[in-house]
């Protein structure tokens, strides 16, 4: 009687350990998928990562091409209201601006895209480095017309804006102020 005792405390201990063993492999296995599955999330992570930049990149592009687009629309605009004294150089002197606008834009948006260009960083790197100020359209217009040669006056009409303002822009680009304009 006391050897089957001691052999059913015996299978009883085995069993126990054995339930135990089976915890711990349990736990052991779970805690792989855990690492497999943060794993994976990290990669997913990366690749959202990747895909959001790739998106910003082509709306910045799409933005800049409907902005450019309004702005050669503005001054082809402009260059239609123009109206000079005499009308049969009123073809040639339209011609001749509506050239000479137009290259400035080409230009501008040349100089831009080439900044642009330059600035792309990755999000780490915005965050660490400096926020590069981009000439706002407007402010590009007023430089534009002004290289044309418009008076102030002149740009503050066709832009409805003030002559002040006008005068303080072409200031400020003369003093270097908004960059490399």
């Amino acid at each position: 009687m006391d050897k089957l005792l001691v052999a059913a405390g015996i299978a009883i201990i085995i069993f126990i350990l054995w339930k135990e063993w089976a915890k711990e492999a349990t736990l052991q296995k779970e805690k792989e998928d855990g690492r497999l599955l943060l794993n994976e999330l990290a990669d997913a992570r990366r690749e959202v990562q990747i895909l959001l930049d790739q998106l910003e990149t082509a709306s910045e592009k799409i933005v800049d091409e409907i902005s450019y687009g309004l702005e050669e629309i503005k001054i082809q605009v402009s260059s239609a209201i123009e109206k000079p004294d005499d009308e049969a150089a009123a073809g040639n002197n339209k011609d001749e601006k509506t050239i000479k606008k137009s290259k400035v834009l080409k230009r501008t948006r040349s100089e831009n895209s080439s900044k642009k260009e330059k600035s792309k960083q990755t999000s780490a790197q915005k965050a660490q480095s400096a926020v590069v100020k981009e000439v706002p359209p407007k402010h590009q217009m007023v430089y534009a017309m002004a290289d044309m040669g418009h008076t102030e006056d002149d740009i503050a009409k066709q832009m409805k804006i003030g002559k002040g303002e006008v005068s303080l822009l072409l200031q400020l680009r003369r003093k270097g102020e908004e960059g490399d304009v």
